[in-house]
């Protein structure tokens, strides 16, 4: 027997589902509708996972990362940068600065002791900092000592299909 809450809360949670469903278009490049059903001119988030496995920077090192993009990415639309880092248990007061394609995407990022944390920073603001090929991805340690792991890199981005 359902409560008239209960059963509410159970319909709202549904409606949300399935909408989250039919906005989330693509999964790894996969999207959930066939190509008769698109709209012409529609504008999706696809994601690429530009590096899973981990590397560490220490000092004043920087690691670059090449990627390219699909023909159909909206160079113009806002993006999303997301990694996790993790500090050593010597680190002390690093800052670790992120760029793409010489463009500062991130503001420095004070990087506390061994505690891994996960960062998300949207970018691309006026449409200058993507490319469709031969991005730069540049994680540069600016001050401080020790070093820091990162891993999962991921980028969310606009398409038009």
């Amino acid at each position: 027997m359902f409560s008239q809450v209960g059963l509410s809360r159970s319909l709202v949670l549904l409606v949300g589902v399935v909408l989250g469903m039919l906005l989330t278009v693509g999964v790894s490049s996969q999207h959930l509708w066939t190509a008769s059903a698109r709209l012409p001119g529609s504008v999706i988030a696809d994601f690429l996972m530009i590096r899973d496995s981990s590397f560490d920077i220490s000092g004043t090192e920087s690691k670059t990362i090449q990627f390219d993009l699909p023909a159909d990415t909206d160079l113009g639309g806002m993006a999303v940068i997301a990694f996790v880092f993790r500090p050593t248990t010597d680190a002390q007061d690093l800052t670790v600065e992120i760029q793409l394609n010489g463009n500062v995407i991130t503001p420095p990022l004070l990087i506390g002791r061994d505690i891994t944390r996960g960062i998300w920073e949207t970018f691309n603001q006026e449409g200058k900092d993507l490319k469709l090929t031969g991005n730069i991805l540049q994680f540069t340690v600016k001050t401080g000592t020790g070093s820091i792991g990162i891993r999962d890199v991921v980028l969310w981005y606009h398409r038009t299909i």
